[in-house]
């Protein structure tokens, strides 16, 4: 174990040598040097328990690495090495489990379908994969319906059922499992992982009896923790169940599929998304990225200063390559080496007292302006011209801006100084480069040749890669950072291949987060209308609409549809739906739709006349309700006829031209009415037509007025927030 003396020096460790966090950024494990790294900082204030509790953490896992006799280093990613540690880094409870919050998320996900496929492994699942890594490319494999494709935010249920299930072998029936587990370790510290060996672990025990126990064992728990909760037993018991996760017999597998629908967020938490009502993220990977693709990650590693990194990925991709692939990346290593060569000789030989501006890829450090006093093997020496001196490595230096400082001979036409300029986009360099000698001048083909698209390829891998390592973002703050950084893949990076090819995912992720947004916002969807809502009884809504603000139309969307027989042709200019002195008015064709469902039984009521003209021929106003947005609907034509899915009625008569008409069409959940003053009742048999859009729709050649819009019924707000979600979008 090694301990550092400040939170930046283990920042630097992190970014160094790609160390993972235990807790951010409080305690790192460092495979590559095979230790655990934690600081202690005298003047900082920390819990002490979490103190402890990382500290223990990550010492269980420098005793796994010990006492492992497999091949490799001992794989603390696994779910059996990261729940012992976990488990064992917890104090022990008197009574029950110590960590009941992730007793009570395992039982929030037992009660949806789609977070029980998410979130929820079986014993033979957990072994599977193993290592969160791999949960990926399970998904994309054995996920049967696209409607259950979860997200990106698999890793943390995963590891919180290792803990779980660690814990259940490890103390549960007063210590019944424990021989088995004490079997099953002794095979994990040799490597061996297996189903297979999980089975004969516990034998004669069967794994599903195994698994029955474990979920026995957790509603117990839960019980004990949360007494006054209800929880139906035997959702927790069918919880690793796949069942009903099978792929309809008609279902087509989709390449984008749908988002499962959120709950609402918790009231007293407005701005914050809890794990029941984050909406799962679609799967993004990019282990589908081609060599070319790899390359440019690569490049772009470099061009930030990660040559360590870089090296490490063009290395991996020697293995079977063609001989122009191998050929580009010796070449590329040779441009690597130059440029390293030049930075090391600068900073070895840079004056101590030429101030130089420096970024340093570094939190909270808005300082640019140092002297180098000293480098060597790679650690800087850094003055800040104010007496600060600090120690950092070389590859914590923004090298663009090293490069851009290397503007004296013998430094300044050297041709690797502008290896860097390209790399960073920045177009100086056409003017720079001198093409004095072969590598300069290969250097200026490529540059005005692949290089620039090499550089947009691998800024999107790298902005990609770091989507993907992400865990989900919980709060508006957090959210819309993400949106921002989708919308920045598909705005700036539209051209690359690897965008190209998951701009669907790309877009259905951004989606699903602004949905996310759209609850933690709003909290209630009437909230996010612009009609007048009141609540009323049966979870019914009251939505009025007195055109008396344009932004009422909000709520609506202008598109063709529907298309209806018998509305007849106008001869007219079109002018669309708009609010206009307190009124709704349209001439010719016009259109609307809500963007939001209603459920019967629903209410429309409507005032609308027709303007007096001389000349016109038509004079139609649809009101349609139920509407699927596919050509199904219940709908009214003027106060005189009424169509169903099966039947219509109607009156032989006519709408006047400068009488008002009132209108109430009423849907009871079987028959839908159409009622207006002065008329008799008109009825039609609603059959499937029980939710969806309401519509109006004009084909009049006499301008039409609509008064008023009235609305009841129980709010479906799925298409709504959709809708919402996409306007956000609408200029990606």
């Amino acid at each position: 174990m090694i301990v550092l003396g400040s939170r930046e020096a283990i920042e630097e460790c992190r970014r160094v040598t790609g160390a993972l966090h235990f807790d951010v950024p409080v305690t790192n494990f460092a495979r590559e040097v095979g230790a655990a790294v934690l600081y202690e900082d005298p003047a900082e204030a920390r819990d002490p328990a979490e103190r402890s509790r990382t500290a223990q953490h990550a010492l269980v896992h420098v005793l796994q690495h010990a006492y492992y006799t497999g091949k490799d280093r001992a794989p603390d990613r696994a779910w059996v090495f990261e729940g012992m540690a976990d488990y064992m880094a917890r104090p022990v409870a008197s009574a029950g489990f110590s960590a009941p919050e992730r007793l009570a998320e395992f039982v929030r996900d037992t009660k949806v379908r789609d977070s029980r496929w998410a979130f929820l492994r079986t014993l033979e699942e957990i072994c599977v994969v193993d290592d969160p890594l791999a949960l990926g490319p399970f998904f994309e494999t054995h996920t049967s319906d696209p409607d259950l494709m979860p997200g990106a935010d698999t890793w943390m249920p995963f590891y919180r059922e290792a803990t779980l299930l660690y814990a259940f072998l490890a103390g549960a029936d007063g210590g019944k499992h424990r021989p088995g587990l004490v079997k099953w370790l002794r095979q994990g510290f040799a490597g061996e992982r297996s189903v297979e060996s999980l089975r004969t672990s516990f034998e004669p025990e069967r794994l599903e009896d195994l698994e029955r126990a474990f979920l026995t064992w957790v509603r117990v728990e839960h019980n004990r923790a949360y007494p006054a909760e209800a929880v139906n037993p035997d959702a927790v018991l069918a919880a690793l169940s796949r069942e009903d996760l099978r792929a309809p017999a008609a279902t087509t597998v989709a390449t984008a599929p749908r988002a499962p629908l959120a709950t609402r967020p918790q009231p007293n938490e407005p701005g914050k998304s809890t794990g029941a009502s984050a909406r799962a993220l679609h799967a993004l990977s990019i282990a589908d990225a081609t060599p070319d693709e790899q390359l440019a990650w690569a490049m772009a590693e470099i061009g930030l200063g990660r040559i360590r990194a870089g090296r490490a990925r063009m290395a991996g991709l020697r293995a079977g390559g063609e001989a122009a692939f191998v050929a580009r990346l010796e070449l590329e290593e040779r441009r690597v080496t130059a440029w390293e060569a030049l930075r090391d000789g600068f900073l070895a030989r840079v004056p101590t007292d030429m101030e130089l501006r420096l970024r340093l890829d570094l939190p909270h450090v808005s300082q640019d302006k140092f002297r180098v006093r000293s480098y060597a093997e790679g650690l800087v020496e850094l003055d800040d011209t104010k007496g600060g001196i600090r120690h950092v490595s070389v590859e914590i230096l923004d090298p663009f801006s090293l490069a851009h400082e290397m503007d004296d001979e013998p430094w300044k036409s050297e041709w690797a100084r502008f290896f860097i300029f390209i790399l960073n986009e920045k177009r100086q360099w056409k003017e720079l480069l001198e093409p004095d000698c072969d590598e300069a001048r290969a250097l200026q083909a490529d540059g005005n040749g692949d290089y620039p698209a090499r550089v947009r390829l691998g800024k999107a891998m790298r902005k990609l890669a770091v989507l993907v390592d992400r865990p989900p973002p919980t709060t508006r703050t957090e959210i819309k950072a993400r949106v921002e950084d989708l919308r920045s893949l598909l705005v700036e990076c539209a051209d690359t291949s690897i965008v190209e090819r998951k701009h669907d995912l790309l877009k259905a992720q951004a989606r699903t987060l602004l949905e996310q947004d759209f609850d933690l916002q709003f909290g209630d969807p009437a909230k996010a209308l612009s009609g007048k809502c009141e609540k009323l009884k049966g979870e019914r809504m009251r939505i009025t609409y007195a055109f008396d603000k344009p932004r009422e139309l909000d709520d609506f969307a202008i598109r063709p549809y529907p298309s209806i027989d018998g509305l007849g042709t106008t001869i007219v200019k079109d002018v669309p739906f708009r609010v206009s002195n307190g009124e709704l008015t349209a001439l010719g064709q016009a259109y609307l739709q809500t963007l939001y469902d209603l459920e019967a039984p629903l209410t429309a009521q409507y005032d609308f006349s027709f303007e007096a003209m001389e000349g016109g021929r038509a004079s139609g106003l649809a009101l349609g309700i139920c509407d699927d947005g596919a050509g199904h609907f219940v709908w009214a034509m003027n106060a005189h006829r009424l169509e169903g899915p099966a039947d219509f009625a109607f009156f032989e008569d006519a709408v006047v031209p400068g009488e008002s008409y009132a209108v109430r069409l009423e849907h009871d959940g079987k028959v839908v009415r159409l009622m207006s003053a002065g008329r008799e009742t008109l009825e039609v048999e609603a059959g499937s037509r029980q939710l969806g859009a309401v519509f109006l729709r004009a084909s009049t050649d006499f301008p039409v007025r609509v008064q008023r819009l009235v609305l009841e019924g129980r709010l479906r707000s799925e298409r709504f927030r959709r809708a919402w979600a996409d306007n956000q979008m609408a200029d990606w």
